[in-house]
């Protein structure tokens, strides 16, 4: 798409593509450096399995021995049929781990002394409140 004409032609795809050396050995590549073509192939080819693995409906929960207490779902859309826990287990939100690992978080709704706006109307005789 991008190499069309019309969208933004083909102008720097095949400079060498700058990354830690960590990140350029992941990048198949046919020449003797990484360009910004094959960075952005294998960043499509990335995307691409990702969304395939979302879309593969398992049984959930895994850990569930009786059949008849799971459901089929994504791994986006897990369903907790039993209750969710906010707390168990602590917040895993940063560590890196499988795709669409579940993680929880603690949140807080209180009540605040913001004003809120409402529609008024003044007398135009004498400027006061309606």
């Amino acid at each position: 798409w991008l190499q069309r004409l019309h969208v933004e032609g083909t102008d720097g795809l095949d400079d060498n593509y700058v990354a830690p050396p960590a990140e350029l050995a992941k990048i198949p590549h046919s020449g003797p450096n990484v360009t910004i073509r094959d960075a952005i192939n294998h960043l499509c080819d990335v995307v691409a399995e990702k969304h395939a693995k979302s879309m593969q409906v398992g049984r959930y929960p895994g850990d569930e021995i009786n059949d008849d207490n799971r459901v089929s779902a994504t791994p986006v859309d897990k369903v907790y049929e039993h209750g969710f826990y906010p707390l168990q287990g602590g917040f895993r939100a940063l560590q890196a781990g499988e795709d669409f690992e579940v993680f929880d978080q603690w949140v807080e709704v209180l009540p605040t002394d913001q004003v809120v706006p409402v529609p008024v109307a003044y007398d135009p005789k004498t400027g006061r409140q309606l």
